[in-house]
């Protein structure tokens, strides 16, 4: 819909209006103001700086590459060594540091990288507050060249322009104390190479004009685009005049900028809703509400963010068989009535042959759960758990109430179209309303297959709200949707049964059954006792080899410890393997060369960095030289894709889907799915909960990907599901790769072999890099469907996976 409103000027208003435009063409007419923290002209500014990493580093003040004045700092580190300076910086916080920044909306530093170095030089910002509190931009140098490093408080993104183009990351931290800053560190983070940047014009800027300027543009866009409407709604006519009033206040100019962002988004909301109700008005002339259909991979909020949805008369979905699908059934309420006990059911769904469905369908509300930002308007309700133990919820006047709907067929169900309806029923004004709304889905013939060609190590634990039964029932979730259950952390007691104990022989077997292919027999650091260990190993290894179970048993250990404890670790993991050379070990250890350089006799059989740390030239050397290298996140957030509440949903997708089919890791490993101590009950009721999301300070569903449920049962919630998809689309990708490898040397024509060849591959739009790739829904779904489409002409010519 865009920013667009409507409005209908009265001859009363319009001398009111043309002097508060008046009076902002004055206000909004100054140029950004700034303050200059550094820009290297005089020696004694230049020795403000203290340099860490000295003798080796070095501050110099000279004259290339000045943007601004005469000179510029040419800031000089040496390549990372074992044992040496991880992050040599330059750090300013001196007696003439400014350190109230609440003024400024950016941090502003002009660059030039002489370097040839290939890739990107890891090069970061950090400033610090009073409490202790860090923002922290990371900034790829690309090659040779000039740029420039905005760093943009209120919207969290970093802007970086260089030779090559501009491109946007993030900002990680939590909340920030702008009134009081103490520092600003400047640094490389173990550089690759000797390296060298240098740096001018290091300034605040107060964008506040520039701000308020764009929010007029928009509330007079909404003034201009369309009188009618407007004057036949009234609250959306007083709003529009309460910001007229706002912008033509006294108000200091941040705080105008916070009111009328606030109330001008609410606007832009209804003012949306409206047209979205007309539009459902058209498709459903009888019923009082709107319908309106979303993809799986968005997030659909109940208020003030407007909603990314389409109404069509019928929605379809795409699927294969053995797989589980998802969209969302969006109800509207209007904006001056709420709707009452609205539930949503599936009627009968059929295929053009008249053969009934034999799969499941399932529909339940989303709930919302309150997070805190670190900026304006500080909180928010983000759609997360689905309450599948409502049958039906209330939706307020002028809010949005997502419902999950979830196909899922079975490996036997027939290929085809199927066409049904849900049944949409609500009572409004006393009154009980239904609808018939149409929906189809597509089977592909052919089913996702049971085995899990992406291996996972997920871990539970027993938290709070979280009792044995109920971790027993996250188990069956999580190998229905395709995770091995299991607990990095697990001690060498298998009795341990908060700390997850050790599944039985029998469970094992069921799930392996099932598709399951890691468990973890314990977790080993420098004080594990090896003796107990040991004891442990030689009791159950015996066993899960008479049941066949050996080849999915692993050690985790030395969890994220640094480079210089891995020689320890390399000791200890020896003297396990003189015992049981053959037991796979995975650690997470802090070596990016992947154990080329600390681990030369290949010791270790796995290695796990984070996703921003995932080296595709680093992976091959150390593949080639017959070692895993898996893949994790943490705290990561944009650029990178991660599961917290923040990121966009389709993140969790990409990540396991098509994300690994592109980099190839060799299995991904997540520390927690029920992180749960937050909270000391589970949720009850909806849509509105009372779930705490952060499982620590402000991580924000980070190793939280269920909820705590009533009845001793777990939440799924959009992300887990997105994740779960993401698993099927990997296998989608494998399944083509396979009938590829089947079909040579068996006559299959060279053009669907080269078809198939070209559609496994990734445009650069698509995915460019780990940090930069598209997240848009309709590219997966594309991709999807081309992988499907290919996989089915193979199996027409008797090419099998």
């Amino acid at each position: 819909m865009g920013r667009k409103g409507v409005f209908c000027l009265t001859a009363r208003l319009e001398f009111t209006i043309r002097i508060i435009l008046i009076t902002l063409l004055f206000v909004c007419g100054v140029m950004a103001n700034s303050l200059i923290i550094s820009d290297f002209e005089t020696i004694e500014d230049l020795q403000r700086w203290q340099v860490f990493g000295v003798p080796r580093s070095s501050l110099e003040r000279v004259k290339e590459h000045a943007t601004e004045g005469e000179y510029s700092a040419r800031f000089s580190v040496p390549k990372y060594q074992q044992g040496g300076e991880k992050w040599p910086f330059m750090r300013l916080s001196d007696a003439s540091f400014p350190t109230n920044w609440s003024k400024y909306s950016q941090l502003s530093i002009d660059f030039y990288n002489p370097s040839s170095y290939e890739s990107k030089l890891p090069f970061k910002i950090r400033i610090t507050d009073i409490n202790g509190s860090r923002n922290v931009a990371t900034v790829k140098l690309r090659k040779e060249g000039p740029g420039n490093v905005t760093i943009d408080f209120r919207s969290s993104e970093v802007i970086i322009q260089d030779a090559e183009g501009s491109y946007i990351s993030g900002i990680q931290g939590g909340n920030f104390d702008f009134s009081n800053v103490v520092n600003l560190y400047i640094y490389f983070s173990e550089p690759p190479e000797n390296a060298t940047v240098y740096l001018d014009n290091i300034k605040l800027v107060d964008t506040s004009e520039e701000i308020l300027t764009e929010l007029v543009e928009r509330w007079k866009d909404i003034c201009e685009s369309n009188s009618q409407s407007l004057k036949n709604t009234p609250d959306l006519f007083d709003n529009w005049k309460k910001i007229g009033n706002i912008i033509n206040s006294d108000l200091e100019s941040w705080r105008k900028i916070q009111l009328v962002e606030e109330h001008l988004g609410i606007l832009e909301f209804k003012y949306t809703l409206n047209m979205l109700l007309a539009e459902s008005k058209k498709v459903y002339p009888n019923l009082p509400f709107g319908i309106a259909w979303a993809d799986s991979m968005v997030k659909i909020f109940p208020k003030v963010e407007i909603p990314d949805v389409e109404i069509t008369e019928k929605f379809k979905l795409e699927l294969a068989k053995n797989e589980y699908e998802s969209c969302q059934l969006v109800i509207i309420a209007p904006t001056t009535k709420e709707v009452n006990s609205v539930s949503i059911k599936p009627d009968k769904f059929v295929s053009e042959n008249g053969v009934a469905f034999d799969g499941e369908i399932l529909v339940a509300p989303v709930g919302f759960v309150k997070k805190k930002e670190n900026k304006y308007p500080f909180f928010k309700w983000y759609p997360d758990p689905i309450l599948s133990f409502l049958d039906k919820t209330d939706i307020l006047p002028g809010e949005v109430q997502p419902f999950w709907v979830t196909v899922k067929t079975n490996d036997k169900t027939p290929a085809g179209s199927y066409m049904g309806n849900f049944i949409v029923e609500a009572t409004f004004e006393g009154k009980v309303v239904k609808s018939l709304v149409p929906f189809e889905f597509q089977v592909w013939n052919f089913a996702v297959p049971k085995e899990r060609h992406l291996p996972t190590v997920v871990g539970t634990g027993v938290y709070n709200v979280c009792s044995e039964t109920m971790r027993d029932r996250i188990y069956d979730l999580l190998v229905e949707y395709r995770i091995n259950p299991d607990n990095i952390y697990r001690k060498i007691d298998p009795n341990n049964r908060r700390d997850g104990g050790f599944p039985s022989v029998e469970q094992l077997l069921k799930w392996k059954e099932k598709g399951i292919n890691k468990i973890n027999l314990a977790s080993v650091n420098r004080s594990t006792d090896l003796q107990k260990l040991f004891a442990w190993l030689d009791e159950i290894v015996p066993i899960l080899k008479e049941n066949d179970l050996y080849d999915i048993a692993y050690l985790y250990g030395f969890d994220e410890i640094p480079l210089n404890e891995i020689p320890e670790m390399i000791d200890i993991v020896t003297k396990i393997k003189e015992r049981y050379p053959d037991l796979f070990f995975l650690t997470t250890a802090y070596d990016y060369t992947y154990g080329l350089t600390t681990d030369p006799n290949g010791i270790i059989d796995g290695w796990c960095p984070q996703t921003r740390r995932y080296d595709l030239e680093a992976v091959e050397r150390a593949r080639e030289q017959g070692r895993q290298v898996w893949w994790y996140i943490a705290l990561a957030r944009p650029p990178y894709a991660s599961f917290l509440l923040e990121n966009p949903t389709i993140d969790g997708r990409l990540l396991m889907g098509f994300h690994a089919s592109y980099f190839k890791p060799d299995g991904f490993l997540y520390y927690r799915v029920n992180r749960w101590q937050n909270n000391d009950s589970p949720i009850v009721s909806g849509p509105y909960t009372t779930w705490n999301p952060a499982s620590h300070n402000e991580g924000n569903g980070s190793g939280s990907l269920l909820c705590a449920g009533p009845d001793e049962k777990p939440l799924s919630t959009i992300r887990f599901e997105n994740i779960r998809d993401g698993l099927e689309d990997y296998e989608y990708y494998w399944i083509l790769e396979t009938c590829v490898e089947n079909a040579n040397n068996k006559g299959i024509k060279d053009d669907l072999i080269n078809r198939a060849i070209s559609a496994l591959e990734f445009d650069e739009y698509f995915i460019s890099s780990i940090s930069e790739f598209s997240r848009d829904p309709v590219d997966v779904r594309k991709k999807r469907r081309e992988l499907a489409n290919l996989i089915e002409l193979f199996i027409a010519e008797g090419i099998t996976y």
